[in-house]
């Protein structure tokens, strides 16, 4: 016989789920998304985050960190500047930017590599590729590359190329030798 209590226990905690309100955003999610200059950027940010870092990347890319731990990156596309990724850490830096086209309009491809010291013997890395279109719309990111290393060896693998399929984009790339960390990502 099934315990009754724990039936009631799984509806009161389900209806009290329900019921409970989503958290709005994070203030630059809701404020600072896109904005027209750089200056505007910057009074936005320092508006909604008082104390927020900025770093400049380049002259078309920044950075910031935010007291509340949480990081964004922003980029100049065409006359907008506009929130591009999210990085989970302090440990992205910027590779490259350069000049591409996206179903055949002018575009930008951010490349940022990410490393993370694991524990006294490893290494992991990582290449984010954004795809952003000048005109309009959001970033398509991709993890074209990812590496674990432990005691100066690769312990798993992976580098892949963005393609064009059926009116997208797609990330291909040799999978066999992917473990645990790079398979996710």
């Amino acid at each position: 016989m099934k315990a009754p209590w724990l039936v009631v226990a799984l509806v009161s905690m389900a209806s009290a789920e329900a019921r409970s309100p989503r958290r709005p955003p994070p203030p630059l999610d809701r404020n600072c998304r896109e904005v027209p200059s750089k200056e505007q950027l910057l009074t936005c940010i320092d508006t909604h985050e008082k104390g927020a870092t900025v770093s400049t990347l380049s002259p078309d890319v920044l950075q910031v960190a935010t007291k509340s731990s949480r990081h964004y990156v922003y980029a100049r596309l065409g006359q907008r500047w506009l929130m591009v990724y999210h990085p989970g850490d302090a440990n992205y830096e910027l590779v490259r930017v350069t000049a591409t086209r996206m179903r055949d309009l002018p575009a930008k491809r951010i490349e940022l590599g990410h490393h993370v010291q694991l524990a006294n013997t490893g290494m992991f890395t990582e290449r984010v590729t954004l795809l952003c279109p000048l005109a309009a719309g959001s970033c398509e990111a991709f993890v074209t590359a990812c590496t674990v290393m432990q005691r100066g060896r690769a312990i798993e693998t992976f580098r892949g190329e963005i393609v064009a399929v059926d009116g997208g984009y797609e990330l291909v790339g040799d999978r066999a030798h992917t473990g645990q960390t790079c398979r996710g990502r």
